[in-house]
């Protein structure tokens, strides 16, 4: 049992980087320079990218697509998006989480109210993703050219 479990962690979290790659790769064709964020010590966003005075944190929550997102991500994002917000100063700060999970409407309503934008995917198809990300991005209040 214990395996298994192990087994469920480590696919969750290398789904989380093949996620987080194609998100940057469609970050790219929206004319942000991406950066995934390396897996060291200490809490950081899977992805910041920046165009320009915009920055977008990126948090990617992939999982069991059955399952509902924990909401113990909502405090983890606030954390990161002030983080970011802290270091680049007057830059205009975006914070997204991206997930193919379940986001139940009062927890989407809660990740609202503190300025988190949860947008949902359903594949791993660059197209999709790259759509997701310039919607949410209108939902932030940012702007983004066609790309």
């Amino acid at each position: 049992m214990f395996m298994s479990t192990v087994r469920t962690d480590m696919e969750t979290k290398e789904s989380n980087a093949d996620f987080g790659k194609l998100v940057s790769e469609a970050l790219k064709e929206l004319e942000f320079e991406a950066e995934i964020e390396p897996d060291v010590t200490g809490p950081r966003p899977d992805i910041v990218a920046r165009s320009g005075d915009k920055i977008v944190v990126i948090e990617c929550k992939i999982g069991d697509p059955s399952a509902t997102i924990p909401s113990v991500s909502l405090p983890q994002v606030i954390d990161y998006g002030r983080a970011i917000k802290s270091k680049y100063g007057q830059k205009k700060v975006s914070t997204i989480v991206m997930t193919n999970q379940k986001v139940p409407p009062k927890l989407k309503e809660m990740f609202s109210a503190n300025g988190v934008v949860i947008s949902s995917v359903s594949s791993f198809d660059v197209s999709e993703i790259k759509g997701v990300i310039r919607d949410s991005l209108k939902q932030a209040g940012g702007k983004v050219d066609a790309g």
